[in-house]
């Protein structure tokens, strides 16, 4: 065993007689956001039976449990004072081999806005499909739920290894939304249990921070995270798997193909998936000739290509004889 795997397991060994999140911070009072501390008492009045006092900022702590010998909790700390370093770095990346990154995004805040950010990001990187209903306004679907983006960030800031350094990591791929957090989970717990429903165990290594979080509502009680995450997605036709890195622990939304049906087969609509697999077949096609290796009428093929000119598998890359050509 290696010097660095020892430390690791000793520190995981004191910190379960010791938890981190109980521990006095370095952080002053001082450093505290006022303005955060009194939208998470809002949030508490509104979601949760348990009403919040009006106190001062040291009260309000006090009763959270949130002060150690009249100093902050680092749960209190991460809570609720902006981040002295990075704790959130977003990527973009044209391909699964991450040499090219399309955007990057690099975060310090509290963990609440840290958790806004990621939210932001997701959900303007990701597709949505809009539904005519005859109302005024369109319904606006999102491929991956807009509270599954929500609860997974959270859930990695609640439940990650705080001690180490590293911060949360949202990887946006063609395929899937990646989320990586520090530390895999807790002896015992294993995330396809949570998923298929099996197991709610509620043990987690920062149950002061994690229990702050419930009592506000911006998370599931102990346990449940995951199966929520995992119902949402469900009803959105949206596949979703943990695994284990050597950063951390990694959920994965798999993207939905945007040109398969509701049920993921690609005869969602008449010729729906034609045009995909026609471009997938050449790496550089004239519009003109789709009608031939598509089979497919020129107003329909038309209409496709407006489609396709969205999609991340092709581009218009210049005009040639008066036809649009796509690579």
């Amino acid at each position: 065993m290696s010097q660095s795997m020892l430390r690791a397991l000793m520190q995981e060994e004191r910190c379960r007689r010791s938890p981190w999140d109980r521990e006095a911070s370095e952080r002053p009072l001082e450093d505290v956001d006022e303005g955060e501390l009194r939208r998470f008492v809002e949030r508490g009045r509104e979601r949760r039976p348990t009403s919040f006092e009006r106190r001062s900022v040291e009260g309000t702590l006090s009763s959270l449990h949130l002060l150690a010998g009249g100093r902050l909790t680092n749960a209190a700390a991460v809570l609720f004072c902006p981040s002295v370093g990075v704790q959130l770095k977003m990527d973009v990346f044209k391909t699964r081999e991450r040499t090219e990154a399309l955007d990057v995004r690099l975060k310090s805040k509290t963990l609440f806005r840290l958790v806004d950010e990621a939210e932001y990001f997701i959900a303007n990187n990701i597709r949505r499909r809009f539904v005519v209903t005859g109302k005024r306004t369109r319904d606006e679907i999102p491929e991956i739920p807009f509270e599954a983006i929500r609860e997974a960030p959270m859930n990695a800031y609640a439940h990650r290894i705080w001690y180490r350094p590293g911060y949360v990591k949202v990887d946006i791929y063609s395929d899937a939304v990646d989320i990586i957090s520090p530390g895999w989970f807790i002896d015992g717990q294993d995330p396809d249990d949570h998923l298929a429903g099996v197991s709610s165990d509620s043990t987690t290594r920062n149950e002061l921070l994690a229990t702050t979080l419930f009592r506000s509502g911006d998370i599931e009680s102990s346990g449940m995270g995951i199966r929520k995450i995992r119902d949402l997605c469900d009803r959105a036709g949206v596949r979703v798997s943990y695994e284990e890195v050597p950063f951390g622990t990694k959920p994965t939304f798999h993207r939905p193909d945007p040109f398969a049906g509701a049920d993921g087969s690609e005869e969602g609509r008449e010729g729906s998936g034609k045009v995909p697999a026609t471009a997938r077949a050449a790496s550089r096609i004239a519009s003109w000739r789709f009608g031939g290796t598509s089979g497919i009428t020129a107003t329909r093929r038309r209409r496709r290509l407006r489609m396709l000119s969205g999609s991340p598998i092709a581009r218009r890359a210049s005009c040639w004889r008066g036809s649009r050509r796509w690579t």
